[in-house]
């Protein structure tokens, strides 16, 4: 799993089941930040989002689930 969607009454949720393992430069991830494994990225009616900084967040979740899978094949 790289990404779940939820839709939310008050906001839609982009959660990264190894988003606590995942760089984020830029700062997006403001949900589940206390876990060690899972973070989200939770956006409310309003609010908006660098796309350039989105897909290079999800870019480094696909690298890091490559990288995760090669190692569990060695």
């Amino acid at each position: 799993i790289l990404c779940v969607g939820d839709i939310f009454k008050s906001k839609v949720k982009l959660g990264f089941m190894y988003g606590a393992l995942i760089d984020d430069p830029d700062g997006l991830f403001n949900g589940e930040l206390g876990g060690k494994q899972r973070r989200s990225v939770e956006l409310a009616e309003g609010d908006s989002v660098d796309p350039e900084a989105l897909k290079a967040l999800v870019r480094r979740a696909i690298d890091y689930n490559r990288e995760r899978k090669s190692a569990r094949k060695k």
